[in-house]
């Protein structure tokens, strides 16, 4: 069991919704300072990177620094240059008795902003989704999510298992990755012209690969408030591998 120290000014800054993503150390993550992985070490510690409104958390070995708020000028912009390390989940969604394919989009890391002590905290991902149109959603009703924010999502058969591209309302790349897709997902998105995408901190990585528990978390963390959806649109790119005759 990983202890996580918190330094008081710390925790003024996070706040218990902070606090919370604190304490959730990613199972893969690496030290700030010496990059080895801090997964299973007696004691880690918590370092707050602050710039202006940015506020990324960081993690490290109890014997590499101390827990504390470090302001790094610059560092949101390099995270903007950098991108946010994404995480997706493809399942199959029932609205009434429609069945819907989803995409669910998180980060990888606990990236978010706040205007000051004891202001809400905003995860990124949200913040820029709800910039393109996205809708906040209260939970997953009778009927999908109507917002179109421009959104595309191409699926590259090419590869084995496929690789998904995710791209804005600006054509830029949101994210990417290669994801096994359930049986009828894609034909479901060809079918109804598209697919739901929800971006926030859904924690579905945190279920396993089971579809009904999958489904279960996006539901709780639909009517969490913590999510934003839209429809997104799917192109297939065409397998490039040919046999010449």
């Amino acid at each position: 069991m990983t202890a996580v120290v918190v330094a008081p000014e710390v925790g003024a800054l996070l706040g218990p919704e902070g606090l919370a993503l604190a304490e959730r150390v990613p199972a893969d993550q690496g030290c700030a300072v010496c990059g080895r992985e801090v997964a299973g070490v007696p004691v880690v510690h918590v370092v707050l990177v602050v710039d202006g409104s940015y506020r990324r958390l960081a993690w490290v070995h109890a014997w590499c620094a101390a827990s504390a708020v470090v302001e790094v000028p610059g560092a949101a912009d390099a995270a903007r240059a950098d991108g946010v390390a994404l995480a997706f989940t493809a399942l199959l969604v029932s609205y009434g008795s429609h069945v819907v394919p989803v995409l669910a989009c998180e980060t990888l890391r606990p990236v978010v902003t706040c205007d000051g002590p004891g202001s809400e905290h905003a995860d990124v991902l949200v913040l820029g989704a709800l910039a393109d149109g996205a809708e906040l959603v209260a939970g997953l009703g009778a009927d999908p999510p109507r917002a179109r924010p421009g959104w595309l999502v191409l699926v590259d058969d090419a590869h084995d298992p496929p690789l998904l591209v995710i791209l804005d309302v600006r054509a830029e790349r949101l994210g990417e990755g290669s994801l096994v897709l359930p049986d009828g997902w894609t034909a479901a998105a060809e079918r109804v012209g598209g697919c739901v995408l929800y971006l926030g901190p859904a924690a579905l990585a945190d279920v396993g690969e089971n579809p009904l528990a999958r489904a279960a978390a996006l539901r709780t963390a639909a009517a969490g408030g913590r999510l934003v959806a839209g429809v997104a649109g799917v192109r297939r790119i065409p397998n490039r591998l040919t046999t010449e005759a």
